[in-house]
Formats: C-alpha cells, structure tokens, sequence
C-alpha cells in the first residue's frame, strides 16, 4: 500500500492479516498526526475543518479498529469491581 508492504506472523492467516493491517493503521495514524503537528496554528475566526489530505484519512475506519481492540480487551481483561 503506497510502496509499503505490511505483514505479520501468527499460527491464523486471519490474525496474522488483522495485524498487519493494525500496523498499516498504526502507521497512518502517525503520519496524520504528524501532518497535522506540522501545519500551521488556525487563528481565532477561522473554519476548523480539515482540508486536503487531512479529510481523506479514514478516521470510520479507524475507529471501528479501536473499538473492536477495546472490546477485545474487555473480553481478555475482565474489569475488577
């Protein structure tokens, strides 16, 4: 993807993909924040929304990761009362 190859290892093919795109995800995420770090400030009065690259990350995509990571912790960690 974009001249990267990603990949990973486990005993599941379908794991071993699930964290190799984890990975790509991971990467994207730095690159984007990255990004963002390196624009300039927005003054007071201008419009916060993103322009250009900013809005093509795939932030629906994104999230639904971490929530499915989330969940599956809770399921791996029960939470102590």
């Amino acid at each position: 993807i974009g001249g990267q190859t990603y990949s990973a290892n486990h005993i599941s093919e379908n794991y071993a993909k699930q964290k190799a795109c984890q990975q790509f995800f991971h990467d994207m995420l730095a690159k984007e924040i990255n990004n963002q770090s390196e624009s300039p400030e927005m003054k007071l009065g201008e419009n916060s929304n993103p322009k250009g690259s900013h809005s093509d990350f795939p932030w629906s995509h994104f999230a639904s990761l971490a929530m499915d990571n989330l969940i599956n912790q809770w399921a791996v960690k029960p939470v102590v009362t």
